[in-house]
């Protein structure tokens, strides 16, 4: 019961050590032991074999294709590559499964042969090598790569038979090209809003200009609605630059009262600034 109550509700695997747990474990059964974190973390992963092997039956059983997904990226903090992979396929009920296979270490270097291989190794961990009908990815030039050395290497695997021999094998990401679209629009753009980003940033750069524009906040409240504060857009995130705009022009007032006595704050947007960030949220 406990590992089910970690995995159910993500909690970490201490939750077996915690007193009050135990105490009310005690109250409901006096002869119940209690258990540490490393058996919680033993019987977590002794549930998560019982699983795949429930799911590896499932797709012995299967009859159609498998489309997957995958995706690569870099934990900033220990700077380890993590790769996941899901699987997509209709049942025999019509009902459409998402199962992540793998969410593993990423080999150095992550090139195409490397990111291959892995895919690979999961594929045939899984009995899913002469299933696969789709990949669908990011445009990163090594997934090019590794899509053509995968191509390969299933087509000379026994009864692969890819569909159109593989000719819609890679199904690029929609959502990663609209970001690129919307991206490339932005760059047009990017010296009509940069008063406005420098302001944003300005403000979050320390607490100290955080407490001093929210009272500048409180100063004009009237003039001021919603809830949401400042936000400051990334690069990857094309829709994070729209949230940027409409959370700033609401505290525009705000960023205007912070230029009357602020003598560092020197990116205070022009009228015209304003207005041409309202007509970008618009489209």
């Amino acid at each position: 019961m406990t590992s089910e109550i970690i995995i159910y509700h993500d909690l970490p695997f201490r939750y077996a050590e915690y007193e009050k747990v135990r105490a009310r474990d005690l109250y409901l059964n006096p002869d119940c032991k209690p258990i540490c974190r490393r058996t919680a973390v033993a019987d977590v992963f002794r549930r998560y074999e019982i699983e795949k092997e429930k799911l590896r039956n499932v797709f012995a059983k299967h009859q159609g294709r498998v489309c997957f997904t995958s995706d690569l990226w870099v934990a900033r903090p220990t700077t380890m590559g993590y790769l996941c992979l899901t699987a997509s396929f209709i049942d025999d009920d019509w009902r459409l499964n998402n199962k992540v296979l793998a969410f593993c270490v990423a080999r150095c270097p992550h090139t195409g042969g490397e990111l291959a291989s892995t895919i690979i190794e999961c594929l045939k961990d899984w009995g899913l090598e002469k299933k696969v009908f789709s990949f669908t990815l990011d445009n990163a030039t090594n997934n090019d790569s590794m899509l053509r050395i995968l191509k390969g290497q299933l087509q000379m695997m026994s009864g692969s038979g890819l569909l159109c021999d593989g000719k819609f094998m890679h199904v690029r990401c929609c959502a990663h090209i609209l970001n690129l679209i919307v991206k490339d629009g932005l760059e047009l753009a990017k010296n009509l809003l940069h008063d406005i980003r420098e302001s944003v940033r300005y403000v979050k750069a320390s607490p100290q200009r955080i407490q001093s524009f929210a009272a500048c906040v409180e100063r004009v409240r009237p003039r001021i609605t919603g809830g949401a504060g400042l936000s400051l857009d990334v690069s990857t995130r094309w829709n994070s630059t729209y949230d940027m705009l409409v959370r700033a022009l609401k505290f525009r007032a705000a960023f205007e009262s912070m230029a009357s006595f602020d003598t560092h704050y020197k990116t205070l947007p022009s009228a015209a600034d304003w207005d041409r960030g309202a007509k970008i949220c618009s489209l």
